[in-house]
């Protein structure tokens, strides 16, 4: 009795989710501090920071930029790993990862980067509804911009690397296991999770979207590995083309974009799903 395993369901995946939050709060009060403790020791006053945030170097320096999402992810990480030690899943379903057929990488790029005008017109849609100044955009345009060659690598690790491999082992690995065998559930309620998780509004409201991508790619390929390689590439394509590109900030909401992405993503949906019948004996 005493060796009996909590079982994974979605009551559980709330409390992975809450509790992951939870450390992702706490680590970003640290990562602050040491911001702040920076700004002392450089001869500014940390009290400033707290007065007015765009003082912060969390904001505006892409080092500590880089560095705020390495420790926000390594705390995630660590609630990963508390979690699948005190539940023990079978790991087939709940960190399936074997390796993807070319049509499914290519379907998860695809339906991703079809989905991400859709996700920028929904972040600039909240943006214009709460008129928040510091934004999730801002913030890496500010990294990818100010960087210099060195901190470019270590950037592209903490946001395109890190966030592939630990967000999608939480959200589309242990928590998506906890709504099987329904589809639409498996789907929805952890996009829903994973973009609510990102808290900066503008940010969630294009975060769920872009997670329905991934998890399409989860579900219909059986495997992580698909959805961890569309999430990095996405990622890191963003970061690059705010690098190198000074048209990427915009706030105009525009038909073509749209469209084109509306067809990418149901070429891409289409690959996915053929993957997902091909599978079915084993999914």
């Amino acid at each position: 009795m005493g060796d009996k395993k909590p079982a994974l369901t979605p009551p559980v995946a709330l409390a992975i989710w809450l509790s992951s939050g939870m450390v992702l709060v706490f680590a970003g009060v640290l990562v602050g501090l040491a911001a702040a403790g920076s700004v002392a020791a450089s001869g500014g006053k940390a009290s400033e920071i707290l007065t007015d945030p765009a003082r912060s170097p969390l904001l505006n320096s892409p080092f500590w930029i880089a560095a705020g999402t390495l420790g926000n992810e390594l705390a995630v990480g660590l609630a990963l790993v508390g979690w699948w030690f005190l539940l023990r899943p079978e790991r087939r379903l709940a960190l399936p990862l074997a390796r993807p057929t070319a049509r499914g990488v290519s379907g998860a790029l695809l339906v991703t980067f079809g989905i991400a005008p859709w996700a920028q017109a929904a972040g600039e849609l909240v943006h214009r509804l709460v008129q928040n100044d510091i934004t999730a955009s801002k913030i890496v345009i500010a990294a990818a911009r100010g960087a210099t060659s060195g901190e470019l690598v270590f950037l592209l690790f903490c946001i395109a690397v890190m966030p592939a491999l630990i967000e999608e082992a939480l959200f589309r690995g242990l928590i998506t296991a906890a709504f099987r065998p329904s589809f639409w559930l498996s789907l929805l309620v952890p996009s829903v999770m994973f973009g609510l998780f990102h808290l900066e509004p503008t940010q969630a409201a294009g975060t769920i979207l872009l997670g329905i991508a991934f998890a399409l790619a989860r579900l219909c390929t059986g495997s992580l590995t698909a959805a961890m390689i569309a999430h990095g590439v996405y990622n890191a394509t963003v970061v690059l083309a705010v690098r190198y590109s000074q048209d990427v900030a915009t706030s105009e909401i525009t038909l073509p974009p749209l469209l084109g992405g509306a067809l990418l993503a149901a070429w891409g949906t289409g690959l996915l799903l053929r993957e997902r019948q091909e599978l079915a004996p084993a999914l």
